[in-house]
């Protein structure tokens, strides 16, 4: 009897010990949800109006907002949708992808892992896939990265007759639908 006694109660300590573990993950990832949430805020401050786009100062809250997605994924890696909602998600994205060449390189791989395991968003693996090949002047693959002339245009493409093709393989329109968006 006081065996069974014995096992009862520690079966029962474990489930206590297993729920409050999953709350403190909870409860983290929350409070990681909500510094991404002001960290996307702080991403869209400027560029969200073209106006009142200051690059002297968004700069300086790329440069934070690096400091702080970088310690976030050097951690805990690539955190999911389902972990911390969509924004939040999409804030992890968009501040690698405002950052400097060197950060978008040590991530890129990174990001493609997340890819790979759900965490993450194929069209914003796309993106910085472009973004990183636009910046060491080699073509694109996917037509993301536009240069303005006398109106946008893609950067190089490595295979611009396949673009669509990898292009739906990422979850994107075609190309003429996405540049259409850039002429308004």
């Amino acid at each position: 009897m006081i065996v069974k006694f014995q096992i009862f109660f520690c079966f029962i300590f474990l489930i206590v010990l297993f729920f409050s573990c999953i709350s403190k993950t909870e409860i983290n990832h929350n409070t990681l949800k909500q510094t991404l949430l002001e960290v996307y805020k702080n991403d869209q401050l400027y560029r969200t109006n073209a106006k009142n786009y200051q690059q002297q100062i968004q700069s300086k809250i790329d440069i934070e907002n690096t400091k702080i997605v970088s310690k976030i994924i050097d951690s805990l890696g690539w955190l999911s949708f389902k972990e911390i909602g969509d924004t939040a998600n999409w804030a992890l994205f968009l501040v690698i992808q405002h950052s400097d060449k060197t950060t978008m390189e040590k991530y890129l791989p990174i990001l493609k892992r997340a890819v790979e395991n759900n965490k993450a968003s194929k069209k914003d693996l796309a993106l910085l896939i472009d973004r990183v090949e636009m910046l060491n002047n080699r073509p694109q693959i996917y037509g993301t990265q536009l240069i303005f002339g006398t109106k946008f245009e893609p950067f190089k493409i490595l295979d611009k007759e396949n673009v669509n093709k990898k292009r739906a393989e990422m979850g994107m329109e075609p190309l003429e639908m996405y540049l259409k968006q850039f002429e308004q």
